[in-house]
């Protein structure tokens, strides 16, 4: 590593976080990022946002399933759990 330059970036597991992908420390880049920087912060939004889509995706698969109001609510819950233990 070069004297004064920046740390590199590395990607580390996200614990804690309800989304099932990998972040990078210092997340947002700025104009001074390299290029592939940018690309892993791109890349990680993309991913955030399909896992976000698929947990959508399977609940209105449990509730279209769902015969009554209670069975309706314990799909959404089951989503929303799985959703924040990841």
């Amino acid at each position: 590593m070069v004297q004064g330059a920046p740390p590199t970036p590395s990607l580390v597991p996200t614990t804690g976080n309800r989304h099932n992908h990998q972040i990078v420390q210092n997340q947002v880049p700025n104009s001074n990022s390299d290029a592939a920087t940018k690309a892993i912060y791109v890349l990680n939004e993309l991913i955030s946002i399909f896992n976000s889509l698929r947990g959508l995706d399977n609940m209105f698969t449990a509730l279209a399933a769902a015969k009554d109001p209670l069975e309706k609510l314990a799909a959404v819950l089951s989503i929303q759990n799985s959703n924040h233990a990841t």
